[in-house]
């Protein structure tokens, strides 16, 4: 795979409601479509690794394990990341609509400070229980990955402590 096949953002060509009306809309590496059919069901996007490949992600948790779908500011969020199992084996993030290829790092340099979010997170770190940076995003009607890089703002301030292994995104008052 050659870097500059990647794309770096989602391009939302729309919504349909059959599975079957997907395959025209992905031309382009990163071009996503919306299925819906009374509720949203899929989103299926051309790989943004740029191998051909179509990904299928579950929206609908009645049937499965699902990604949760945001559209906030006009533009899409997917929660949580995708990694792919087969084929490329890429992993990324979608995130307004923004590819971040992970490895995290990338995240650091485009998001500036939050004051308004940092303020909501350190108040529920004031509560003393370790949090887990998704349960706080569905409480306060957040994005994750806002929450995520919060919390680690407040690490890096010395005000929390971030867990590590399996407790890693889970937070504490330092």
């Amino acid at each position: 795979m050659v870097e500059s096949q990647r794309a770096n953002e989602i391009q939302f060509k729309g919504v349909v409601e059959s599975r079957d009306d997907v395959k025209p809309l992905l031309i382009k590496p990163g071009d996503g479509v919306l299925v819906v059919r009374k509720i949203p069901r899929l989103f299926i996007l051309l790989c943004p690794s740029g191998c051909g490949e179509e990904v299928i992600l579950n929206l609908d948790p009645r049937v499965g394990p699902a990604w949760r779908f945001y559209k906030k500011r006009g533009k899409i969020t997917l929660y949580p990341s995708v990694i792919r199992e087969s084929g490329c084996y890429s992993h990324f993030i979608v995130w307004y609509e923004k590819i971040y290829w992970c490895d995290y790092e990338d995240l650091w340099g485009d998001n500036p400070d939050n004051v308004e979010l940092d303020k909501k997170t350190l108040e529920r770190l004031e509560e003393g229980k370790p949090l887990y940076y998704f349960d706080v995003a569905e409480n306060i009607s957040e994005l994750p990955w806002e929450v995520l890089l919060s919390f680690r703002r407040h690490v890096r301030t010395g005000k929390a402590i971030e867990g590590f292994g399996k407790n890693r995104g889970i937070f504490k008052k330092k």
